[in-house]
């Protein structure tokens, strides 16, 4: 008998040891950045940088060359074929998926912006780049006599073909995500406009975030996230809803107070996240870690992509309407963030029902997706 009280003495505190320095370990390794993800480049991030290339020149208005000017008139007729190309393609995107076709035209006829009209369709052509047929037609709207014929068709669409073309939209993960989302509406739009950020772009990491752990943590979904229609937490590296790592939630803070950083916002944003009490480590992780009320969360990712867009901003890059590039940036920490001109679309790999996503190609299909625009609809800048 003494040997058994003995030995299970024993068990209990190796047990108990073990336990303690795996939770050792994983804090030091959070501190230490070893938890850091590495991420990898999206196979698109080419085709990516090329569309934003092609709006720049066109919002750029004249010049498309050094010494060759554009008078308004080309301007003009240069927008005009654009619009008729995208509209073609969406045409071709309609013999696939009406339902994604009219929710792009739908939404070009409120915006009018050709701008939006071709990152839509970008977002749809995407997911079809693998069928012969899709890629055969839409290479027929490049010429201008093909594009302009289909082009005047475009805004009266039949349904024809109902299936939608993005892999989580359709399934009941989308469901509940959209439920949940819906309930935190009013704080998110309140921390965006808090952080200076658009409502879209700031739901758009976390749309990411709870895509990927509705797919991973299956055990979770079925016994928490799917009855409750709740939004789900991150594991102990990271905290929230928002997934945010303590050692970047610290140099969020840092960046709001350093007049010298790159990622400085102004004076306007310096005490916001000003803490209440002494126990700063507490507070941070109540704030973060809080599970019915995610203000803190939301806030602190506002600011987070809104201290990229500055730093880039100030490097002479603009990258405040390139969620794929954001949401990379997001994923991947401060230490990635080296302003250029051709950015890396990529980040963590993600799996949603057989389809590979990296973090910034999800996030870019989302937004461009048209879906939640009845809770955050596109920006009309």
């Amino acid at each position: 008998m003494k040997k058994i009280i003995s030995f299970l003495l024993y068990f209990i505190g190796y047990s108990s040891l073990a336990v303690i320095l795996f939770y050792a370990g994983v804090y030091f390794a959070v501190r230490c950045g070893w938890t850091d993800v590495e991420g990898s480049i999206d196979q698109n991030s080419n085709i990516y940088n090329q569309m934003a290339a092609t709006l720049a020149d066109m919002k750029g208005a004249s010049r498309i060359s050094d010494d060759v000017i554009l008078d308004s008139g080309q301007i003009q007729n240069k927008d005009l074929q654009l619009e008729a190309d995208e509209l073609c393609k969406n045409r071709v995107i309609s013999q696939f998926s009406s339902q994604n076709a009219i929710t792009i035209t739908n939404n070009y006829q409120t915006s009018k912006s050709i701008e939006l009209l071709t990152k839509m369709v970008l977002a749809a052509s995407l997911r079809l780049n693998n069928d012969p047929k899709f890629v055969e037609s839409s290479a027929k709207c490049d010429n201008p006599s093909n594009s302009g014929i289909v082009a005047g068709a475009s805004t009266s669409l039949t349904v024809n073909q109902s299936s939608q073309l993005f892999p989580w939209a359709s399934d009941e993960e989308w469901a509940t995500i959209k439920n949940a989302v819906k309930k935190d509406q009013p704080i998110i739009k309140k921390a965006a406009a808090e952080s200076g950020i658009d409502p879209r772009m700031l739901a758009t990491p976390l749309v990411v975030e709870q895509l990927r752990l509705f797919h991973t943590e299956r055990e979770y979904y079925e016994k928490f996230f799917k009855p409750f229609q709740i939004l789900g937490s991150a594991n102990k590296m990271a905290w929230g809803v928002m997934n945010i790592k303590e050692k970047t939630a610290i140099q969020i803070e840092s960046n709001l107070k350093d007049k010298n950083s790159a990622y400085y916002l102004g004076s306007k944003y310096e005490n916001l996240l000003d803490f209440q009490s002494d126990n700063i480590n507490d507070e941070r992780y109540n704030r973060l870690a809080n599970e019915k009320d995610h203000y803190y969360s939301y806030l602190y990712a506002g600011l987070y992509l809104n201290q990229y867009d500055s730093q880039w901003k100030k490097s002479g890059f603009l990258i405040g309407d390139r969620p794929e590039i954001l949401a990379t940036l997001y994923n991947l920490g401060f230490d990635h963030s080296n302003p250029k001109a051709n950015p890396e679309v990529g980040g963590s790999d993600i799996e949603i029902n057989g389809t590979k996503y990296t973090f910034g190609s999800l996030a870019y299909e989302f937004y461009y997706s048209g879906e939640m625009t009845d809770l955050f609809p596109y920006s009309s800048k």
